[in-house]
């Protein structure tokens, strides 16, 4: 009998080939413990510094290539504010505060593409015209966004587009019968206000997580996968319920707060104990799985 395959997606959390992780004699992470557990086979299409773009993206490929398995699927979603133009494997733009040194040939560029996206959309912000009709936001997008964005609108604009990728790839999941479980290594707003104004700014905060979860058409994702019981934790937009929120005690160290073998197992539980919950119809009394 085949196995079932294991298809896994997301960032470093992700990513064993992140070189820390071999550095720590970590020969597995979270997808190594689930597949273990099960006794199934793997698939790891995580990527350091990747954004839900590319998690959508890759993951689908691998399912195309593979529609001759019994699949399940594993996400973990990262920051909204992460792209992968072109699904570029060393194209990573994060969009965050502080940046570390990136490595030539590449790193400076991904910096100066960085640098010029923020003008874009800061441009943007900067065009509107608070003063043109509001009938005319949203349902006719092309003349609305020739004279630029809303800045709670852009907010929502931002979200909305890495949202749609989790959303389909959950649709796209569900309409061929395939198991899929959520989690988040981080929160998946975190930052937004980063791509106009590089800066540590509570208010700022404040007013995007404000904009990005109210009632507003623009945030129609957020509210529909808000309902979904297939995520791990209470929802996933719960602050506090991404794993580096979660799991700091179990970082590499102080520099690198990346998980060790024992916080990997950890999420692996919560992965295994959500999907059997959900697809296996667990017993009330059934005790939680514990990884030794």
């Amino acid at each position: 009998m085949t196995k079932k395959l294991l298809i896994t997606g997301g960032d470093s959390w992700s990513s064993l080939h992140e070189g820390y992780y071999k550095e720590a004699g970590m020969d597995k992470i979270w997808p190594g413990y689930v597949s273990e557990f099960f006794d199934w086979d793997v698939i790891h299409t995580g990527l350091g510094g990747a954004g839900n773009d590319y998690i959508h993206n890759t993951v689908i490929d691998a399912i195309e290539a593979n529609l001759d398995r019994e699949i399940v699927v594993m996400v973990m979603w990262t920051q909204t504010i992460r792209c992968v133009p072109f699904d570029l494997p060393i194209g990573q733009l994060t969009f965050n505060v502080h940046v570390p040194p990136l490595n030539p040939p590449f790193g400076p560029i991904r910096i100066e593409a960085q640098n010029a996206l923020r003008k874009l959309a800061s441009l943007h912000v900067k065009c509107y015209d608070s003063k043109r009709d509001k009938s005319e936001k949203i349902g006719q997008l092309n003349s609305y966004a020739a004279d630029g964005i809303d800045q709670n609108d852009f907010y929502r604009w931002i979200a909305r587009w890495s949202l749609r990728n989790i959303y389909l790839l959950n649709d796209y999941c569900k309409q061929r019968n395939i198991p899929i479980i959520h989690h988040k290594s981080l929160n998946i707003f975190d930052g937004i206000e980063w791509i106009l104004d590089p800066i540590f700014n509570h208010e700022n905060k404040r007013l995007m997580n404000k904009a990005v979860r109210s009632e507003n058409s623009i945030n129609h994702y957020y509210h529909k996968i808000k309902e979904w019981d297939n995520v791990v934790g209470p929802d996933l937009f719960q602050k506090g319920s991404d794993c580096y929120s979660l799991y700091p005690k179990y970082f590499l160290n102080k520099l690198n707060p990346h998980v060790n073998a024992k916080g990997m197992q950890l999420i692996g539980h919560t992965f295994i104990n959500k999907y059997i919950e959900v697809y296996e119809e667990r017993s009330t009394s059934e005790a939680d799985y514990v990884y030794n």
